[in-house]
């Protein structure tokens, strides 16, 4: 998800082509949203994103019954903490301690095969298999899994596509999940309005058909524009049992996308005084961004884990409010790991108390500050 409309600099530098522009979608998408677009709608190879010019767009709308907002969900069943540290594959086989009763896990780290990186490239694999066991595993029994289905699109729409044939909404079902997000389908300002609309619907329409199968749902939720920020919020009005949403931030790093995805949130929340947001990535020092809805903001990241595995130490001072991070470590993984995770929650806890405003350096320290 990148950029928003109200931004400057958003006037492409050739006339737009998407269809959207014509018309063709309104009221469903407005003309306006097609302001953003840079990249041409013309996409033979269906590169990550079915646009405007697809000869196989309506069997597309088809798939989710239209590009309407018009999915229901449940009540979301699971309360949750400030912070959910997300564990990957290796923690879990490992026995790595997870001193927390929640904890996340990716798509890609419940998969034994699916897809794999080869030359630089994504492939599939002949078969997808889940490791349906994997909760059951001694340090995540007894807890809280939550599932983010966040990847590569060429994960997200492999595992999408063969959903039925390899029974992936029933297997979920049967693992045990706390709560499961929706498919976090991409939405680029840059790309045709019609297939940003379309993965919009596509993320919701994965979550309603997942909780077909029991399965306690946490929509994803992308905009890139006034326009799809107010569809979503007319949506959660006519669904007030959704007690949260999750935003997947992994690859939004510029001020530009921080702006964006902290203008998005604002406006949701202010409108939806009962709803919170789970912000996946998102880096703790934009959190000032956020302030006035601090209490309703829950962070899950893979950062003392990731930390963990490269030897790195995370340090939490109380008493000068400050986290920084110890290089090359020589400490055992496991230990890290649960070091890293305690002084995670402590400096995230005195973000919730208001006790820390913003990261402080530290002049002639050994420690380089985290980011």
């Amino acid at each position: 998800m990148q950029g928003f409309l109200e931004f400057p600099g958003n006037n492409p530098s050739y006339p737009v082509s998407c269809e959207v522009a014509k018309g063709l979608y309104a009221p469903l998408i407005d003309p306006e949203e097609t302001a953003c677009i840079t990249v041409s709608c013309n996409n033979p190879l269906r590169e990550n994103i079915i646009t405007c010019k697809d000869h196989y767009k309506e069997e597309f709308l088809q798939e989710v019954n239209g590009l309407e907002l018009n999915v229901p969900l449940s009540t979301t069943q699971v309360d949750l903490p400030p912070y959910i540290p997300i564990v990957d594959y290796n923690v879990v086989r490992d026995g790595y301690p997870i001193n927390h009763p929640v904890v996340g896990i990716s798509l890609w780290d419940i998969l034994s095969e699916g897809i794999y990186m080869k030359a630089g490239c994504w492939h599939e694999s002949k078969e997808i298999k889940l490791r349906e066991q994997l909760l059951m595993s001694p340090n995540l029994k007894g807890k809280k899994v939550i599932l983010f289905n966040a990847g590569p699109d060429s994960l997200i729409e492999s595992i999408w596509y063969r959903r039925n044939e390899v029974r992936l909404f029933h297997k979920l079902s049967n693992m045990g999940f706390a709560a499961v997000t929706g498919f976090n389908f991409s939405v680029f300002e840059q790309e045709c309005a019609f297939a940003q609309a379309l993965n919009i619907k596509r993320s919701m329409f994965s979550a309603h058909e997942m909780e077909k199968y029991e399965i306690s749902i946490i929509p994803h939720v992308y905009a890139v524009n006034n326009y799809q920020t107010m569809r979503w919020i007319n949506w959660f009005k006519k669904n007030q049992g959704v007690k949260y949403f999750t935003m997947n931030c992994q690859m939004q790093k510029s001020e530009h996308d921080i702006a964006q995805i902290t203008a998005t949130v604002k406006k949701i929340l202010k409108h939806l005084p009962h709803l919170h947001v789970i912000l996946q990535g998102f880096r703790i020092k934009e959190l000032y961004h956020l302030d006035n809805f601090i209490e309703r903001i829950h962070l899950a990241d893979k950062i003392p884990a990731k930390y963990a595995q490269m030897g790195k130490e995370i340090i939490y001072n109380p008493e000068a409010a400050y986290m920084a991070v110890k290089m090359m470590s020589k400490k055992r993984k496991q230990f890290l790991f649960d070091k890293n995770l305690k002084s995670r929650l402590q400096y995230i806890e005195a973000i919730q108390q208001k006790n820390v405003i913003q990261f402080i350096d530290i002049p002639n320290s050994p420690l380089i500050l985290q980011f």
